[in-house]
């Protein structure tokens, strides 16, 4: 997630950019230019970014961004790149183990994974909607699979031994040609039975 900032003169919208001060101090040079340079640069940057800083978000964008926080199943926490991974699957899953599945239904003959949808085309019955995942591209290959929105867990997996992870996939404009698809998007998925 990018923290973009602009300026405002709505006071009253003010949002914190930090939610805590740090406490910490760095020691103080013995050199005393040292330390008036460093002042100086404080000063400067200080008096730069001086004015009300505000997200670019409507007031009910924030609202919605500030319920999403304060849900205990969304789970938000930094990644290998510096960006922000997002729990999409069930509460409390992360380095849970997920179990294999292989489906066999009865009164149907074939089954098809559709990526990009979220419901089944006219005579097929839905099995389960989910979300598309896969490893990472940085490890070895996987499959394409399409991840239950409420997936079950292997009881006492928790050990978090990053064996083969899985990530939820998102479009990329490039590959993906933007319009109609937009960059960045989760990609959802429905499996369907005939």
């Amino acid at each position: 997630m990018n923290d973009l900032e602009y300026e405002s003169d709505k006071e009253d919208k003010c949002i914190p950019r930090f939610k805590k001060k740090s406490e910490w101090n760095p020691p103080r040079s013995k050199n005393d230019n040292l330390e008036s340079f460093i002042s100086s640069i404080k000063t400067e940057v200080k008096s730069s970014v001086s004015g009300k800083r505000l997200r670019n978000l409507s007031e009910q964008e924030s609202q919605a961004i500030n319920n999403l926080k304060s849900r205990d199943d969304i789970v938000i926490k930094q990644a290998d790149k510096g960006k922000y991974e997002t729990n999409y699957f069930r509460n409390n899953s992360q380095d849970e183990d997920m179990p294999c599945a292989l489906c066999r239904n009865n009164g149907s003959s074939s089954s098809v994974m559709i990526p990009g949808r979220r419901t089944c085309y006219a005579g097929w019955n839905m099995e389960y909607t989910g979300m598309l995942a896969a490893g990472s591209r940085s490890h070895s290959a996987s499959n394409f699979i399409c991840v239950d929105n409420n997936p079950e867990y292997i009881l006492s997996g928790k050990a978090g031994n990053d064996g083969h992870l899985m990530y939820v996939v998102n479009t990329k404009c490039g590959p993906l040609p933007c319009p109609p698809y937009e960059d960045n998007r989760q990609v959802y998925c429905v499996v369907c039975s005939k």
